[in-house]
């Protein structure tokens, strides 16, 4: 009886922190702490290539805000991290956005230098005409026409992961694809405010930038549009509730028998 509680005991341990661990992003960019810090403690400290300011009670929470304008050569933040498939199969990114200015196909995030990359911003080179907020999927556009629109904020998402890839507007689906970038195709670095290889620079403000090294589901998107950086609980293996009904259900007969 003992060594079955012991037994019992020592797996409600070491599924109970499993349950409540988070899903960990790579990199959280507030700018509460500074135009370049992670502040997910991760490391993964941005460089400041110029072109973007930090602006007090501009965010879309009412905090700091990072104001990005268009310069010539390459500008934004360059945050070190490589997105390319061959180093992440899946992921996922975002931001909330507000847009100043509607001027080209600019990028609030992007590792693109020509090739078959990953980019989220806005474009109008979708099966459906009008000026959207869009992912790149390495070979065409997937977008949602006609929403982008200037002074007002809108959360930005979008999931790679193979067939199953989604962008995300205000924590909702908006368009589904396939992604078919590259496996190791970009030489650079995922960018915040531009797209490093066509200078496809974002004119107005970015808040709370996420990455995260898997695809998240569509209620974690939600959940972040609504309630910020959540932890979401890692989904109970399918099997385990049967087995620790079992043991449960062996250590009371083990009991009535002793009595």
């Amino acid at each position: 009886m003992k060594r079955i509680s012991l037994t019992l005991a020592f797996i409600a341990a070491t599924v109970s922190p499993a349950l409540a661990a988070p899903i960990s992003p790579l990199a959280i960019y507030t700018f509460e702490n500074g135009l370049v810090t992670d502040d997910s403690g991760n490391g993964n400290t941005g460089t400041d290539l110029g072109g973007v300011s930090l602006l007090a009670g501009a965010g879309h929470d009412g905090g700091t805000a990072a104001q990005f304008s268009a310069l010539a050569g390459r500008t934004g933040i360059d945050t070190g991290i490589d997105i390319n498939r061959g180093v992440l199969a899946e992921m996922t990114m975002g931001a909330w956005v507000n847009l100043t200015s509607l001027t080209g196909i600019p990028k609030v995030l992007s590792h693109d230098d020509f090739g078959y990359d990953r980019s989220l911003g806005v474009d109008y080179r979708g099966d459906d005409p009008g000026v959207g907020f869009a992912a790149f999927t390495g070979s065409y556009v997937a977008d949602a026409p006609g929403t982008a629109t200037t002074g007002s904020w809108v959360h930005l998402a979008v999931v790679y992961s193979g067939a199953s890839s989604a962008l995300y507007l205000n924590g909702s689906a908006a368009a589904s694809f396939t992604d078919l970038s590259a496996a190791n195709d970009s030489v650079f670095n995922l960018h915040i405010g531009t797209n490093p290889g066509f200078n496809e620079d974002w004119i107005g403000l970015v808040d709370d930038v996420f990455v995260y090294g898997r695809a998240l589901s569509a209620s974690d998107i939600g959940d972040i549009y609504a309630n910020g950086f959540g932890a979401a609980p890692i989904p109970l293996p399918a099997g385990l509730p049967l087995l620790l009904a079992g043991l449960g259900g062996l250590a009371l007969v083990r009991r009535k028998k002793r009595c």
